[in-house]
């Protein structure tokens, strides 16, 4: 099993912030460019989100597994209106590639990225100094 970890919030100009509610989404592909795997979580109440993936493909009788490398992790929608401007601080807005796995267990690997931060139309980039993640 394969579990992708990170933290996304939403920030506005004045410093507000949004951590719940965030979407992100893993799309994987394979060595053809195709979309092998999708699919998508949404950050709980500290902005974290943590979500299995079980990267096997099936067909038919075969199973094949599909390689984390080809797998990113983006933003995909904010839970604030005033605050829905994708940055690509950490990956978020172009996809955060997964390069080595964070956590090694016999049968699991874990992937952790991010920070990834939705701002206000009126900012490019937010004030990450006073956050921390939790």
């Amino acid at each position: 099993m394969t579990a992708f970890l990170g933290f996304a919030v939403a920030v506005s100009g004045d410093g507000e912030l949004w951590k719940a509610g965030s979407k992100v989404a893993v799309t994987c592909l394979d060595s053809r460019r195709r979309v092998v795997y999708y699919g998508s979580d949404e950050t709980d109440e500290k902005g974290d989100f943590n979500f299995p993936a079980d990267l096997c493909r099936y067909a038919g009788d075969h199973s094949k597994a599909i390689r984390p490398e080809g797998c990113s992790v983006r933003l995909v929608s904010s839970p604030e209106d005033a605050c829905n401007v994708m940055t690509d601080f950490g990956g978020g807005r172009s996809g955060a590639r997964l390069v080595r796995p964070s956590h090694v267990y016999p049968g699991s690997l874990k992937y952790t990225v991010g920070p990834f931060f939705f701002t206000s139309p009126m900012c490019e980039e937010p004030d990450t100094s006073d956050i921390g993640g939790s």
